[in-house]
């Protein structure tokens, strides 16, 4: 068990590289745009890679005494990515409200740019949350054989992180159904769900690493 100063020094690391994650973000959607390369073909084909090597890992564990059976090194790095992507996804809420108050204030130029970074996360959010899940899944399968050899603490807030995670993609699920195929407009407790239950991944997702 982590003490208490343990866990918020690490909580305190976590924010910050929560924080340049999310300026790399801003960073990498600057150039790809001023380079006239498409941030959409770069989403969806840097995504796909992430979800294949997700898939690459559980199968790897299909083959008995296999190096990479035994020492997955795309379990870890799958996690990390999933981590990363985790963070671009919930950034849309901050790009949201920072977006809200310097749209009065700010140049023109930086009022477009938000706005076009707040379009680009919400556009592709959803793509976002199925890398998320993917990159989960993959971390988890590799770790399930030996689950005697990790901690009690680990075992626990990884398998409550991944079943909060299970719970927002079952939301997201019919939120798609109510509004893309009913064409029903979301509820706003939806919203008020959806957040608690990021607040609560992130919180089980930081005491877990």
């Amino acid at each position: 068990m982590r003490s208490i100063d343990a866990i918020a020094a690490r909580s305190v690391l976590l924010l910050i590289f929560c924080g340049v994650d999310f300026c790399f973000l801003l960073g990498a959607y600057g150039a790809l745009r001023a380079l006239h390369i498409s941030v959409n073909w770069v989403t969806w084909i840097g995504g796909s890679f992430i979800i294949a090597l997700s898939a690459m890992v559980c199968l790897m564990m299909l083959i008995p005494d296999s190096v990479l059976h035994l020492s997955n090194p795309g379990s870890k790095v799958v996690g990390i990515l999933a981590f990363l992507i985790a963070v671009f996804a919930a950034s849309q809420w901050i790009t949201r409200q920072w977006y809200v108050q310097v749209k009065k204030s700010a140049s023109k130029w930086v009022i477009q740019f938000l706005k076009n970074v707040l379009m680009f996360l919400r556009k592709h959010h959803q793509f976002f949350g199925w890398i998320v899940a993917a990159g989960a899944v993959g971390h988890t399968v590799f770790f399930l054989p030996i689950l005697s050899h990790i901690s009690i603490y680990e075992e626990i807030t990884g398998f409550a992180a991944i079943g909060i995670l299970a719970l927002m993609v079952l939301l997201g699920l019919w939120l798609w159904i109510e509004t893309a195929l009913r064409k029903r407009r979301m509820p706003k407790v939806v919203h008020t769900v959806h957040s608690a239950l990021t607040i609560a991944f992130f919180i089980l997702l930081f005491l877990h690493i």
